[in-house]
């Protein structure tokens, strides 16, 4: 692996972990060409896909799947630059645009993170790439609609501070991850950025999207072929956010109906993505 590449001189290691990626991490991988050192962290693919970082990066091969929170973490023991670019083996992010984030952190020593512009192949924004929150007033106001998520009001392309970025691609300050600590390893996967920027904000660092930079996603690239697996995990990520930070003390009580409620959604949505996963299995 080269060294750590700069940008806004500073020092940038990229950080992606795979699992079953298919050909999105070669693709992830060229678009950085150049741009940082990269370090590879596999959750014990069978697909192959690791194959693509032999050549372009430091491969970490984790025995089984850790999950996402604990192939982070175990990457960041690996890299020491002043920032670290975490990334989705189906993102895609280049030099220019990682350039622009380091500036963002390079301008304000208070900004722990900063995200790109995420968009889809077509060029359409995903809102995600810059959350608000899912407090329990939010939450519980989209109940209906079950999109405990939901993305900053207002597009357009100008700095903006956010409340929390996509874990498929920001760029960390190193001094934040010392402070703050890496991903909390209770969650298999979604719900640790969410988890990370919260912790972020609590301890008085800022987070904002940079309005120069756009990262390419191929949303669930890498889900798709396990939908039921991740359906299960996002749910319960989803009660270990809440018991985490929400329901603690006299709110306690409240885990009980809300684990009904998701174990109730979760019933309902399985039979669906079930079928789908063995379609995909059968094809």
């Amino acid at each position: 692996m080269s060294g750590a590449g700069r940008g806004a001189g500073r020092g940038i290691s990229a950080l992606i972990v795979n699992f079953d990626s298919g050909p999105h991490l070669g693709r992830c991988l060229a678009a950085l060409e150049g741009a940082c050192g990269v370090v590879v962290v596999d959750n014990a693919s069978t697909d192959g896909s690791e194959a693509a970082a032999t050549d372009r990066a430091l491969l970490l091969r984790n025995g089984s799947n850790r999950g996402f929170a604990a192939a982070v973490n175990r990457g960041l023991e690996c890299t020491g630059s002043d920032d670290v670019l975490l990334l989705n083996p189906d993102c895609r992010i280049g030099p220019a645009d990682l350039d622009a984030l380091a500036r963002e952190l390079a301008r304000d020593p208070e900004v722990a993170a900063a995200g790109p512009c995420i968009v889809d192949e077509r060029g359409v924004e995903d809102a995600n790439g810059r959350r608000r929150q899912p407090v329990p007033r939010r939450w519980l106001a989209r109940l209906p609609g079950w999109r405990p998520v939901a993305g900053e009001d207002g597009g357009g392309r100008h700095r903006r501070e956010v409340e929390a970025l996509s874990g498929a691609c920001m760029l960390i300050r190193r001094e934040a991850l010392e402070a703050i600590g890496g991903f909390d390893e209770d969650y298999f996967m979604h719900w640790e950025d969410l988890d990370w920027c919260l912790r972020a904000r609590l301890g008085g660092w800022r987070l904002v999207q940079a309005p120069q930079a756009t990262a390419v996603h191929v949303k669930g690239a890498c889900s798709r072929r396990r939908p039921l697996r991740v359906l299960w995990h996002k749910h319960r990520g989803m009660l270990v956010f809440y018991r985490r930070h929400f329901l603690r003390g006299p709110r306690a009580l409240a885990t009980i109906p809300l684990a009904l409620a998701l174990g109730a959604r979760f019933a309902a949505l399985a039979p669906l993505h079930w079928w789908r996963e063995g379609r995909r299995r059968d094809g």
